[in-house]
């Protein structure tokens, strides 16, 4: 496998690991400080959810490096994971924006605003490859793909 490919799928992996570290470490402190401005159904998304995507990125990660270990990427499989995380992200900035506006003092912190801007950034990203995805798909670029695949096979 390619050096600079494992470089950059480790720090994407990296990045997206305290995203969701100080997100779980955020909500969790919101909970322990008893704020009853961040008491919000969103606050309980947010904390689980960020369970869950590290689980899910740590067993993509090392299925990535052992060279598909576990299971074969399918389109469809990262169609449906990068349509999960836009949810997810979609909720983050939607929690911090009403936290914002409820003018939360006991949420204010660094970890907000790097959940907040990171997760802007990475939700475009998101949206872009599901549309770029999406877009291969109905001008029929699977087949070719498929073609492509087998030709390097052999």
């Amino acid at each position: 496998m390619n050096s600079i490919y494992i470089i950059q799928i480790t720090i994407s992996v990296i990045l997206l690991f305290l995203l969701h570290y100080f997100m779980y470490i955020w909500t969790k402190e919101l909970e322990n400080k008893n704020c009853d401005c961040s008491d919000i159904i969103h606050r309980k998304i947010i904390n689980y959810g960020s369970i869950v995507f590290f689980i899910i990125l740590i067993f993509n990660y090392i299925n990535i490096i052992t060279n598909n270990i576990f299971i074969k990427p399918s389109i469809f499989i990262s169609i449906l994971l990068t349509t999960i995380s836009i949810i997810y992200l979609s909720i983050i900035i939607d929690y911090i924006r009403k936290l914002k506006e409820k003018q939360c003092e006991c949420s204010e912190d660094w970890k907000r605003k790097y959940g907040y801007i990171f997760s802007i950034i990475y939700l475009i990203l998101s949206v872009l490859s599901l549309v770029i995805i999406t877009m291969f798909l109905i001008f029929g670029g699977y087949p070719i793909l498929k073609k492509i695949e087998d030709n390097i096979k052999k």
